[in-house]
């Protein structure tokens, strides 16, 4: 959770500025963003599972963190220039026929293309039924519909893969109407 939410994070900066100025930070300063988020989030508070605390919160800590820059690099080389934004965290509410409550969404960035994309951290690569039949995904396409008035063009899940050497993975779907009514 503090790793992904460091380099997240970052990529909001990224994607903010960019907005206006069309250009991405420099690798070293969104690797700072996510360096100093991190640190900010720990002093906060965190868990650790019984065999983090069995290795020692400053090892397991100082790795997550080391992870959470090196992560962010992949992003700065592989993901972000290929985003112009359009939308930023954008939240959106979901009105649901015959529920007493409404759905929340925030959507982590949308392009100027119409794509709708998630940014994601795991240890390992996904399948593609993974981004097919995510819900979350599903959601974020009725959350942009209501935004819009339109459908996404697609649905792009952004994977950095934590893995010996970091990589990028993408996984491109699409919802339409009838996947969410």
């Amino acid at each position: 959770m503090l790793r992904g939410g460091a380099v997240h994070v970052a990529a909001e900066i990224n994607h903010r500025q960019k907005l206006g100025s069309g250009q991405d930070l420099p690798v070293t300063d969104l690797q700072d963003a996510a360096a100093t988020t991190f640190d900010l989030r720990v002093s906060a508070g965190y868990w650790l599972a019984p065999e983090e605390v069995a290795r020692g919160a400053s090892a397991v800590l100082g790795e997550a963190k080391d992870r959470a820059v090196l992560l962010t690099g992949v992003y700065a080389s592989h993901v972000a220039p290929a985003i112009t934004p359009d939308l930023v965290e954008e939240s959106v509410t979901i009105p649901l026929r015959r529920a007493e409550a409404d759905i929340l969404a925030i959507l982590d960035v949308t392009t100027t293309d119409r794509r709708v994309k998630d940014l994601k951290t795991a240890n390992r690569s996904k399948q593609q039924s993974e981004a097919d039949t995510s819900l979350q995904l599903s959601l974020y396409a009725a959350a942009y519909r209501v935004k819009t008035g339109q459908d996404a063009a697609g649905l792009d899940l952004e994977v950095l893969v934590d893995t010996k050497i970091p990589k990028h993975q993408h996984l491109s779907t699409t919802r339409n109407a009838r996947d969410y009514e």
